[in-house]
This record gives C-alpha cells, sequence and structure tokens, in this order.
C-alpha cells in the first residue's frame, strides 16, 4: 500500500505501469465494480494482484473532477486481512497520529488520518467491519484539490 498508493499519489501513471510490469490482472465488467468510487462520473481502473503477495488482494485507482475540488484516490483491498493488525502496522509505518475522522456505521468502521507525504496532503482511511471484526480491510490514500 505504501509503496503502490502513497508515494505515488497523484500520479497515477506510476500505478499503472506498476500493474503493467507486474503483470497484475486488470478487472473489468462486473469485477472492476467492486473497485469502482460511488460517482459513476469518476474514471477508475482496477486489478488483482494474486503473484505478489500469500494472500491475492485488490487495488484500485480513481479521478475525478467534483464542481469545487479534484479527487485521485489509490484503494488497497483485501478480503482476508486481519484488522487489528493491519491498523496497527499502517499507523506504525506511516507514523499516523490522531485520526481525523473516526465513524461506525452500517456494520463497518472507518478511520481517517492526515499524512504529509512528499509536499502533498494525503488523507489515508482504513475501513474493517465493526463491531464483528472479520476480517477483510480497504485502505485508501486520497489527495482533494480545491478548485479555485
Amino acid at each position: 500500500f505504501v509503496g503502490v498508493c502513497v508515494q505515488s499519489l497523484p500520479r497515477l501513471d506510476k500505478i499503472e505501469a506498476a500493474a503493467s510490469v507486474g503483470g497484475w490482472k486488470e478487472l473489468l465488467g462486473d469485477e472492476a465494480t467492486l473497485m469502482a468510487p460511488m460517482a459513476p462520473e469518476a474514471w477508475s481502473r482496477s486489478w488483482l494482484v494474486s503473484d505478489a503477495a500469500d494472500v491475492p488482494f485488490m487495488i484500485g485507482i480513481s479521478r475525478a473532477t467534483e464542481p469545487k475540488r479534484k479527487i485521485v484516490v489509490c484503494s488497497l483491498t483485501n478480503p482476508y486481512a486481519p484488522p487489528t493488525p493491519m491498523k496497527s502496522a499502517l499507523k506504525q509505518i506511516l507514523n499516523l497520529g490522531i485520526p481525523m475522522i473516526e465513524k461506525r456505521e452500517a456494520g463497518s468502521q472507518m478511520t481517517s488520518w492526515p499524512l504529509k507525504q512528499n509536499e502533498m496532503n494525503l488523507q489515508i482511511s482504513f475501513l474493517d467491519s465493526y463491531p464483528s471484526g472479520d476480517p477483510g480491510v480497504t485502505i485508501s490514500a486520497a489527495i482533494v484539490d480545491e478548485i479555485k
């Protein structure tokens, strides 16, 4: 996540190049919908990464322009990852401090932190099941630029 998403944003072309060089399987049709953003007008691509880790995971990228802002996102989803150690490792690796958002709804929990990386202001988000603590996480890095 850190090497692919955090260190590449806002350069989505770098992530596309990693997918090409790494031989990641592009998700198309219904499969792509699994990683697509909620906004149907947003551009997105996603891949299944099965050779780079013991457990397959998905990576998705998206870009959208709204009336007052541009948004670039890179997400990693692993349906088998244990949430507690994943969240702990993420916080330690990125030296994340106090969350700016913590909310629980509809059987899930989302935590977001601000992160300054390469002079860019990112938002790191961690989504897991709550209160069950079942396996599975989605981790996202986003840059939101206000349009003046």
